[in-house]
C-alpha cells in the first residue's frame, strides 16, 4: 500500500511525495499529469523553476510556452560558418558566403528557450527545414559558452 502526501503546490501544479514498501518517490504533478522525479532535489527544482516561470508569464497551467522565432542576421552568420565548417575542410570566405545564400533559401525556426525535461538541455534550438524538402532538415543547438552545435543531419 502507498501513502502519498503533497509536499508543496500551487492552483496548477506541485510535488507529491510517495511511499511504498519503504521507498520513497517524488512526482511532480501538472494539472493531473504526474511526472516521476529522480529524487526530492530534482522534484523541487522542477517544482520551482515551474513557479518562477509562471510569475514571470511565461507558462499557462504549467506548460513552457514554445514560441517559434526568425533569426537574425547575426544567428544568420554563425550558421553559415558552422554550416561551412562541416561542409569543407577548410572553409574559405566564398564557401561561407555560398552557404549563407543556401541558408537563406531554407526555412529556419529558432525555439528561444527550449527545456528538456530533467536534466538535459535549455537553451535556443534552431531548426533547419532546406530548400530540398521537408525530410531535408538540421538541429543546432547552442552550448553554454555560447557555440552554435549541429545535432542532428537529416537528408533525403
Amino acid at each position: 500500500m502507498s501513502e502519498k502526501e503533497v509536499v508543496c503546490q500551487t492552483d496548477e501544479f506541485g510535488v507529491e511525495k510517495e511511499t511504498e514498501n519503504g521507498h520513497v518517490y517524488f512526482n511532480l504533478f501538472i494539472g493531473s499529469c504526474e511526472y516521476p522525479c529522480d529524487d526530492e532535489k530534482d522534484a523541487m527544482r522542477r517544482y520551482y523553476e515551474l513557479a518562477m516561470r509562471a510569475m514571470d508569464g511565461e507558462e499557462e497551467k504549467g506548460k513552457p510556452d514554445y514560441h517559434i522565432t526568425y533569426i537574425n542576421k547575426e544567428e544568420l552568420d554563425k550558421l553559415a560558418v558552422l554550416f561551412a565548417t562541416n561542409m569543407y575542410e577548410n572553409p574559405t570566405e566564398e564557401d561561407v558566403t555560398v552557404t549563407r545564400e543556401e541558408l537563406e533559401s531554407a526555412f529556419i525556426g529558432k525555439f528561444t528557450d527550449y527545456i528538456t525535461s530533467g536534466p538535459g538541455y535549455r537553451g535556443p534550438v534552431y531548426f533547419i527545414v532546406w530548400d530540398g524538402g521537408p525530410n531535408c532538415f538540421d538541429v543546432v543547438t547552442v552550448d553554454t559558452a555560447g557555440a552554435m552545435r549541429l545535432e542532428k543531419r537529416e537528408t533525403a
